[in-house]
């Protein structure tokens, strides 16, 4: 059985978690993108928090004895993913900001030469 306070201790984390996502959202500091993600992996530690018994069936379906060991996998299957989320995206932004530079050093150098075409015609 689940100690009384730990048991407190989840749901208030859970609830709390929850709170800050939402407010993060709509302050828009987090996109619905990655919100989506955080709100979906809260909930599911409220529902394991709400009812430890979910995580020993999950913890069986996976064919893991205790159902810490299966958290923990899950957790770290979480953040790798989180992970290859955000490497695509910074992927995306460095190719975004290549382009631009390049775009930008075009842009400066047909100004110069129309500058310089502007100067002989006086």
């Amino acid at each position: 059985m689940i100690d009384l306070k730990l048991y407190i201790f989840s749901i208030l984390l859970g609830v709390g978690f929850l709170t800050i996502i939402t407010y993060l959202v709509r302050n828009e500091h987090l996109s619905l993108r990655y919100a989506l993600l955080w709100l979906a992996t809260s909930f599911l530690f409220l529902l394991i928090a709400c009812f430890p018994p979910v995580a020993r069936g999950i913890a069986y379906a996976m064919g893991i004895k205790a159902p810490s060991n299966a958290l923990f996998l899950l957790g770290i299957i979480f953040i790798l993913s989180l992970l290859l989320m955000l490497t695509v995206g910074f992927s995306r932004l460095s190719e975004r900001q290549r382009e631009l530079t390049q775009r930008y050093a075009l842009l400066e150098k047909e100004l110069e030469v129309h500058l310089e075409r502007g100067d002989k015609e006086r």
